[in-house]
């Protein structure tokens, strides 16, 4: 399977009609939004976590920036306003869409 065409794949593992709705994350207010994960950089043992998205095409993901971020104290593989495609990776926690090519620069 190529990792990069994973729509299919993750419409069969999770019924959804897109990635991003198959991939959500609570924010404060109780709603949630699309969201992948994002490798943090620097932190001494390999860690992810979620950022939301928007969804301008299949395979393809805008990082939006989190209500917390800190780009002091966060160092996100990809920045916010990144372009990026995703794969379905497995980590100790379960099965993760993970930002890993950068298609378009931040604004």
């Amino acid at each position: 399977m190529n990792p990069w065409r994973i729509t299919s794949s993750l419409r069969r593992l999770f019924g959804a009609k897109t990635p991003a709705a198959s991939a959500t994350r609570s924010d404060q207010s109780g709603t949630s939004s699309p969201a992948v994960y994002v490798e943090l950089l620097n932190e001494g043992i390999p860690c992810i976590r979620p950022v939301p998205v928007e969804f301008p095409g299949e395979n393809l993901f805008r990082l939006l920036q989190t209500a917390d971020y800190d780009p002091e104290d966060e160092h996100w593989q990809f920045p916010p306003g990144s372009l990026v495609r995703c794969r379905l990776e497995a980590w100790e926690r379960g099965h993760f869409l993970v930002a890993r090519e950068l298609v378009g620069a931040a604004d």
